[in-house]
């Protein structure tokens, strides 16, 4: 995973405007030891970038992207798209469309 400095400067040159990071939901309530960590991350972010960091519910996007990366391929082999990576594009469509970006 990228860190916080790696991130700013990928940010400088690509001209980021914002970040999106994905808030790990506990479904069954109580605390979340991930999500903890993804507050300090995102806080640690923006205070290295100065840009804001918007954060949206990853709520199931983990399943949502097994079920279509499933749909496109025959065999698990077949998956070149780690289902990690296909989550974190469904959470930033979702995003994007709730912003109508």
């Amino acid at each position: 995973m990228l860190c916080s400095v790696s991130l700013a400067q990928l940010a400088e040159e690509e001209n980021v405007e914002r970040f999106v990071v994905g808030e790990s939901d506990n479904p069954i309530g109580g605390e979340n030891t991930i999500m903890r960590r993804i507050i300090i991350f995102s806080k640690a972010l923006e205070v290295r970038t100065s840009l804001p960091v918007d954060q949206i519910s990853e709520a199931y996007s983990t399943a949502e992207a097994r079920r279509a990366l499933e749909s496109k391929v025959k065999t698990r082999k077949d998956t070149k798209v780690p289902v990690d990576a296909a989550a974190a594009a469904i959470i930033l469509q979702t995003y994007l469309d709730d912003k109508r970006l």
